[in-house]
Parts: C-alpha cells; structure tokens; sequence
C-alpha cells in the first residue's frame, strides 16, 4: 500500500484531472505575476485594457482553484474510504488468533495514520498549484536574466539538500515517537477501562502516575520535539540560506556586473511573489514525511494481515445434514492439539492433544481449574482457534480452511469476554424472537429492540450477560458455546439457567456447551469433560 496507489485506486481521472487543474491554476498565477511586473514597466500603461485582462486571467485561476480542489475533495474521500474498508476487510478476514489483543496496535493505525494520510491528500491540489506557479515563476526569471536564475536554481539545490537531511533525522525521530504512541495508547487504555481499580488502590495509581506516566510522556515529547524542531530548521533552510545568498549576489551585481540592476529588481519581484509557494512546497516536504511515517504503518499493518488470513478465497458450505436426536455426534475431535508461544517462540501452554465426542442435541459441561485450557478448548470448538495438530469433525464432514466459515456459522456463543453490538443483523437475529428471550430473562425493563437496533448496553455486568444471552438464543445456530455464562448472575437467575433455559435449548433441538465451575448442577448435564493442565482427563 502506498499514497500514488491508494489515489489511483479511488479514480485516476480525478487525480489526472486534479493535477491538470492545479498545473493550471498555478500558471494563471504566474501569469498574473508577469502582468503586474510589466505593467510597471510600461511607460503609459492602458489601466481599462489591464484590468480587463488582468481579471479575466483571474477568474481562469478562481476556477481552475476551484476545479482542483472539488476534485481532490471527491478522490481523497473516496481513497480514505477505500482505505478504511480495506483495513476493516483484512481484519475480518484475519486469523482471531492474531488479531487478538491487538487493539492496542490497531486503534492508532485506523485513527492517527489513516487521518494524517488523509490530510496529505487533501494537500494535493495546493502542491500541483505551488509547483507549477514556482516553475512557471523559473521560467518568467529564465527570460529576465539566466545569470540570476541559474545561481539562485543552484542555491535552491543547496536549500533542497539540507532541507531533505534535516527532513530525513526528523522523520527517523517521528518513526520513534510514532512507535512511542503505542505504549501511550496502551497506558491510556489502562487508564480509562482500569479507572476503577485505580481509584481504591492507591498503590496501584502512584505507581501508574509517578512511575509509568512520567517517562513513557517525556520519551515521546522528547521525540515529538526533535522532530519538530528539525523539521521547522528544514522550513526556515530559506530564509537562514536564501538572504545572506541574496546578500552576496546584490555584490555581485555590484562589484562584478553580472546582470543589470533592472533585470534584478524584475527578478526579486518574482521571487517575493514565489515566497508563499515555495512555503507550501517547504510545508509540504514535512507533511509528506509525517505521511510517510503513517503510511510505512499501514503497510506494515498490510503485510502482517495478510500473512495471517485463515480463510481461503473460495469458501464452501457443509453438506446439508438434518441433526436430530438419532444423530451420534455432531462433533469429533481426534488428537486436537494448539499451543501459545512468547513472541521469543518459546511454547509456555500447550492445549491436548484431545480426542472426545459431542453427542447432538445434548449438553455438555467442560470443568476444571482455572488456567488448564477450558477456555481455550470453546475457541477450538468454535473454530477461532483452528488446531495445530489433529482434526475437527462437524457430522463427519473435516473442518477446513475452504469450510471454516460455514462451520463458524453453525455457534452461537457467550465468551467471558464477550462483546455487545447495538445494531442487529435482520437475517440472523428475529427481532421479537430477541424480543421474547429478553423477556424471559428480566431485563426487558431496561433494554428493547427497536428497528432492528438496540436500545442500549449501558446495562450492569450481570444485565450485559443476560443481554449477550438472549443474543446467542435467539441466533439460529445448532451449537452454543457459553463460557461462564452465570457468574455475574444472582442465585435466582442462575438455577433458572440450568434448570430451565438449558433443558428448553436443548428440546429445541440444540447442542449447547458449558463451561463452569459450579458443581451442583452436573446433574443436568449429559456430558462431563474435565482438563488438567490442558489435558483432557475425564469425560
């Protein structure tokens, strides 16, 4: 991915266009500026012919302006768009166990890069027009005295390279301060979602004030500083360069008689008129740096999506088998096998290998001490977490990368992490049937469906888990996955669950799978699996 890429993807005729009226823009200027230098030179000028003219070259630059800048507006926001839907896609389409915990590294990518890219877009018709009016300003003084022009194109080439070294140590100061922004966006995350553990351990909070704030702002307002002081000495390389050249060269002139006084003044008229563009330009060389920063970011972010999608291109559903209680397994598991590793590859949890059977339209509890792999079995079950080593079976068909996404389709889940959407997809969700579960569980006083919408989830933990409960009901899914579902629920609510929502389920004709800890209800249960350690030990 990159910036001439990511235009030309959102319309190339705009950006041909654009370009075209920027290039146009800036040599109506120029011409403007002729007219003006000449004007003053004419003896007994015609003010009415002047003026005429003068406006109606103008009126051309207005609208060539005008042209540019609605066209880059329309590209931009069409690349911005194609942008953010790509970034969106890939992370769909991305394994879950890369992505991860990876909000940290996500966030700032789909927030602070993609905007600082947008700005530079938007900079696209001010560039063209500020190039092009400098090159046609070259050309006027070219015409004026070549002399006078070739030393001060040859000072401009001096400007440039120490622009561009100054440029180069700022950006390699920005690349540190960009990397910097992580850790700042992970102690922020802290901050806010953590505010609470904050507020009653003062231990806790002295040491996130004192010890971790401190260094980790002062590291990154260092760098931000370094940048920004390198970056506005490379602005200001033409006025710290130009005026002692321009010094020189009036000596010149003087002593030497390089060129006419006149030709000069002509000269520096024109370069007065080229000091805002040529600020644009100097502006513009920052701006891009910074872009550069960001957009090396996407790439990256490009490169590491991509090397990690899980699903082929050609995905295919599973045969159509009607599951009924005669069914003798809706899943099998043969030497199932997935591991965690430290990002030094060392391997520090290794899950199974795990051989068992899950009867349909049963339910099966998986139990056992916290840390030996329960939770990291329902992301196997669920196809989250595709296996290592072994096999998955759904009615005796192999799960593959070719039917994953069909096999994802057949759960419906409520994960001790779980997250809760506003907006509801028509096709899985029926809106009364939803309606009806959130009656069933209490909550229809503080939460209700509306045009396919939620009316809020600004609802208590224990609400929020009836919430994600009542979704994952009403889904029409064969299999639910519901990991700890009852721990923030009352004594009341939770024999409710197993003795009366688990058991309708379950004659409904689901497979539902639990995982808990709590003992006294195994008694509904048809199936009991037990880990240790991440191994299966009992079932």
């Amino acid at each position: 991915m990159n910036i001439i890429r990511l235009v030309k993807q959102a319309s190339l005729q705009y950006l041909i266009a654009a370009i075209s009226a920027g290039v146009a823009s800036g040599l109506l200027l120029t011409l403007l500026i002729r007219m003006i230098h000449q004007s003053l030179l004419v003896e007994e000028p015609d003010p009415v012919r002047f003026l005429g003219f003068y406006m109606l070259v103008w009126i051309g630059f207005v609208a060539c302006t005008t042209l540019a800048t609605i066209l880059t507006s329309n590209m931009a926001h069409k690349a911005l768009y194609n942008l953010r839907e790509w970034v969106t896609d890939h992370i769909l389409n991305v394994s879950y166990r890369k992505a991860e915990g990876r909000g940290a590294e996500f966030f700032p990518v789909l927030t602070e890069d993609i905007q600082t890219i947008s700005y530079t877009i938007y900079r696209i018709p001010a560039i063209t027009t500020a190039s092009a009016t400098v090159l046609g300003c070259f050309i006027y003084m070219l015409y004026l005295s070549w002399a006078i022009t070739l030393t001060i194109v040859l000072l401009f080439i001096l400007i440039y390279f120490v622009m561009s070294n100054l440029g180069r140590r700022a950006q390699q100061y920005g690349e540190q301060a960009r990397q910097e922004y992580d850790h700042i966006y992970r102690f922020f995350e802290d901050l806010v979602y953590g505010l609470k553990e904050l507020k009653l351990n003062p231990y806790l909070r002295k040491h996130y004030r004192s010890t971790i704030f401190p260094p980790l702002i002062r590291s990154h307002q260092n760098l931000k500083l370094k940048e920004n002081i390198l970056f506005n000495f490379s602005i200001r390389t033409v006025e710290i360069l130009f005026f002692p050249a321009l010094g020189v060269l009036v000596y010149s002139i003087i002593e030497y008689g390089i060129s006419s006084p006149g030709a000069f003044s002509g000269v520096l008229t024109v370069l007065l008129f080229m000091l805002s563009p040529l600020s644009t330009m100097a502006n513009f060389v920052t701006e891009y740096k910074a872009m550069q920063i960001s957009m090396d970011r996407v790439t990256g972010l490009e490169d590491e999506i991509t090397s990690a999608v899980e699903l082929s291109d050609n995905q295919i559903d599973l045969p159509a088998k009607k599951v009924s209680s005669e069914t003798e397994n809706i899943l099998e598991f043969e030497n199932v096998q997935v591991s965690y590793s430290r990002e030094d590859g060392i391997t520090n949890f290794i899950l199974g290998p795990v051989t068992t059977r899950f009867p349909a339209q049963k339910i099966i509890f998986i139990t056992g001490d916290n840390g030996s792999g329960k939770s990291t079995f329902a992301k196997v079950i669920t196809g989250l977490y595709p296996p290592e080593q072994g096999s998955i079976k759904y009615m005796g068909t192999q799960i593959t990368n070719q039917n994953l996404s069909a096999y994802r389709a057949k759960f419906s889940s409520v994960f001790s992490d779980f997250h809760l959407f506003s907006e509801l997809a028509p096709e899985t969700f029926g809106g009364q049937n939803l309606s009806d579960w959130i009656q069933r569980f209490g909550i229809s006083n503080y939460v209700n469906v509306k045009d396919e919408h939620i009316s809020t989830t600004k609802l208590s933990q224990g609400q929020r888990e009836r919430l994600a409960f009542a979704f994952a009901c009403s889904y029409p899914s064969e299999i639910i996955v519901l990991d700890e579902v009852s721990s923030n629920q009352d004594a009341g609510f939770r024999h409710k669950i197993y003795f009366e929502i688990l058991p309708e389920l379950k004659a409904l004709g689901k497979t539902i799978v639990v995982i808990t800890h709590d003992e006294r209800y195994f008694s509904i249960a048809d199936v009991v699996l037990k880990f240790e350690h991440g191994m299966l030990t009992e079932s």
